[in-house]
């Protein structure tokens, strides 16, 4: 599983870039607690989500499974 945290373009790029990273984690520690192993959960921050869609679209985890 890779988690990948996104963030609207509102603030600072430094601090988005943070909280991407934290919401992916988040998501990460969550399906680590439903028994996954940890050698099969990534986690990265995408940072900011560019483009005209609405600020509650940008701000989202995106989860790849792939085996």
């Amino acid at each position: 599983f890779k988690v990948t945290g996104f963030t609207s373009d509102v603030g600072s790029r430094d601090t988005n870039l943070e909280l991407s990273v934290k919401r992916a984690k988040t998501v990460a520690d969550y399906l680590l607690s439903l028994g996954l192993d940890p050698s099969q959960v990534t986690y990265e921050g995408g940072g900011i989500v560019q483009g005209d869609m609405a600020r509650h679209q940008k701000r989202r985890v995106e989860i790849i499974i792939s085996n």
